[in-house]
């Protein structure tokens, strides 16, 4: 049994998202008295803020139909206590977080009572100091040394490395390019390094974060901010690239990707475009052997492939990693990251601490 204690005093702070398009609002709720089958409540560590979460601010897929409600969808953390049926963990156990699902109990979403309204909550949220989460989201991992660096395996380190070993699956002989050097093209770069293309490529319209991809190990760099899609085409062809990353969801760029790559190249888009709008191409190369496909994640089995990057970067103390981390923060200047974030102030990945 947890020796951790409920009761109406006890409260935690969390960011909620109340209107689309407007700052997150921090409040105080109670942590639930009783957990529900399948529900885990978790002490979190430390939480990514992922481009998802700033596309669910400004409504990118569209209208928000659970307002107000948490954030947040990867992190690290100790489980403090488990409703019943949960099996593949226990009180005690260093996790690691994640939407993607996993085996075991797909728990209910938990509600929270603020005032006179209600809070919405999803199976995962990571923008608070507490969270109760879906035992289906998590992953146990021993000896948790490097908890920053761990929060992101959540999203940003399972995606970008898995549409590298698992959508993509690039070999030492392709020539890859990667559309958007943030912190998930960072992420691209950092693993292929384990690959060794015989080209990598980082295309992105800030110089700052282009210099950083080639010190992380990119072999070349493009400026894309003022180029036309067809110097950017034109580019792809003459270095041969067959095999693309696109991370931005810009219109141009997935256009670009898919345009450029050889002709049984394969384009993986990441980047999700804003609400309604359309990315035309002609689709008569793919009867002929060119290929695109969407990253869902990176994974269908988070367990197996976060522990099996963890063993990887393990080795030299994830010294790789710690580039990818940019600015460490609190959850009070959460709305402050999220503004660096949407201006390019930040080249990597934000790390809330809570």
């Amino acid at each position: 049994m947890s020796s951790f204690t409920f009761n109406k005093q006890k409260k935690f702070k969390a960011a909620v998202l109340f209107k689309q398009k407007k700052p997150l609002k921090i409040i105080e709720l109670n942590l639930p008295k009783k957990l529900q089958r399948g529900q885990l409540l978790i002490k979190i560590y430390y939480s990514g803020i992922c481009g998802s979460q700033i596309g669910e601010i400004d409504g990118v897929k569209g209208k928000d139909k659970y307002l107000p409600h948490l954030l947040g969808h990867e992190g690290s953390g100790r489980i403090i206590k488990v409703g019943k049926g949960v099996k593949r963990v226990k009180v005690g156990d260093e996790v690691i977080f994640h939407w993607k699902k996993n085996s075991g109990i797909n728990a209910s979403t938990p509600t929270y009572k603020y005032k006179d309204m209600y809070i919405n909550s999803g199976n995962i949220t990571s923008f608070s100091e507490y969270s109760v989460i879906s035992e289906n989201r998590v992953t146990k991992v021993k000896n948790l040394a490097k908890k920053k660096i761990s929060a992101l395996f959540g999203c940003c380190l399972l995606t970008g490395f898995g549409v590298i070993k698992n959508d993509l699956k690039i070999k030492p002989n392709d020539k890859v390019a990667i559309f958007g050097a943030g912190g998930l093209g960072l992420a691209n770069i950092v693993y292929l390094q384990k690959i060794q293309p015989k080209l990598l490529v980082a295309l992105d319209i800030n110089e700052r974060k282009l210099k950083k991809a080639i010190i992380l190990g990119a072999d070349k760099k493009l400026n894309v901010l003022n180029l036309s899609k067809e110097k950017v085409v034109d580019f792809l062809k003459k270095n041969k690239v067959n095999k693309i990353i696109e991370n931005t969801g810009i219109i141009k760029n997935i256009e670009s990707a898919y345009e450029g790559v050889t002709e049984k190249g394969k384009v993986c888009l990441v980047g999700v475009p804003k609400f309604n709008k359309k990315v035309r191409i002609h689709t008569l190369p793919i009867h002929f052997g060119k290929t695109l496909i969407g990253c869902h994640g990176g994974t269908k089995n988070p367990e197996k492939d976060i522990n099996y990057y963890i063993k990887i970067f393990k080795k030299n103390n994830f010294k790789d990693l710690k580039p990818l981390i940019s600015k460490i923060g609190k959850l009070k200047n959460i709305n402050t990251a999220i503004s660096d974030i949407r201006s390019s102030k930040i080249d990597g990945r934000y790390v809330m601490k809570l």
